[in-house]
């Protein structure tokens, strides 16, 4: 998905989070590198295997937590 997303937007800055599940119902954020001032941008947040949501759920509390501080409203999930 991210070459596709490269193609169609050549300059835009992509970041990186690794989500694992130790346990069915459990989700945790084991890798996060993301560009800076995510505060003030509109992110685009791809999950390639949507299968229950958690996942997303996960990425989307770690983006909007005191560490990241991104919006929610500036959040489109793809």
């Amino acid at each position: 998905m991210e070459h596709a997303l490269r193609a169609v937007c050549a300059n835009i800055r992509v970041g990186k989070m690794l989500i694992t599940s130790p346990s069915p119902d459990v989700r945790n954020v084991s890798y996060s590198k993301l560009p800076g001032a995510l505060s003030q941008r509109h992110v685009m947040l791809m999950d390639p295997v949507l299968n229950t949501g958690l996942g997303c759920v996960t990425a989307i509390e770690h983006l909007t937590g005191p560490e990241v501080g991104c919006l929610e409203e500036r959040i489109t999930v793809l």
